[in-house]
Formats: C-alpha cells, sequence, structure tokens
C-alpha cells in the first residue's frame, strides 16, 4: 500500500497518514457476514477516537520495542475497540451503496 497526499484536493502541503492492516481472518471472526458488508466512514463516526487509537497504535509502527509484560492485551483492547467504533458507525450492506 501507498499513500500519496494530493495536496492540491486537501489544501494541506503535508498528510500523516496511518495505515493498520487487521487479518482478515480475525475481522471475519467479528463480523460474520463479512463478504456482504462494507466500510464505509461517515462524518457522524467517532473521528476523534479513531484518531487517538490510531495515533498510539502508530507508536509501534516499525520498531522493534521490549514490550510490558501483557502489554499485548492493551493492544487487543485497542484493537478491538477502533473494530467495535468502525463497526458501529461505519458498516454498511454492500449492496446498499
Amino acid at each position: 500500500h501507498k499513500v500519496i497526499s494530493d495536496e492540491g484536493t486537501l489544501g494541506i502541503p503535508e498528510v500523516i497518514a496511518v495505515v493498520l492492516l487487521v487479518n482478515v481472518d480475525f475481522v471475519k471472526k467479528l463480523v460474520p457476514n463479512l463478504e456482504q458488508m462494507y466500510f464505509l466512514p461517515e462524518a457522524d463516526s467517532d473521528m476523534e477516537k479513531i484518531e487517538q487509537l490510531m495515533k498510539e497504535f502508530s507508536y509501534y509502527a516499525g520498531k522493534e520495542k521490549e514490550h510490558e509484560p501483557y502489554e499485548n492485551l492493551r493492544l487487543m483492547s485497542m484493537l478491538y475497540e477502533l473494530m467495535y467504533l468502525l463497526c458501529r458507525d461505519d458498516l454498511v450492506v454492500r449492496e446498499t451503496v
């Protein structure tokens, strides 16, 4: 994946994107009918909370760190919270899009 800022469209010279790749099998366990669904972010999404979570995830990007004991529990809880927000606010049936 590659993200390129379109300065003409956004009017912002520098845009930072954080991409979190989540294993599709993990998502299918949370959303059993995933094949019929589509994530469509809307204005009423809790973008402030999502942004906060993504910033916290970005702390771990590309770094081999010594983690605190049980820190993986925190990371999993953050991932579940992110998935909750996305499913609650942005998950729609593909046929309706």
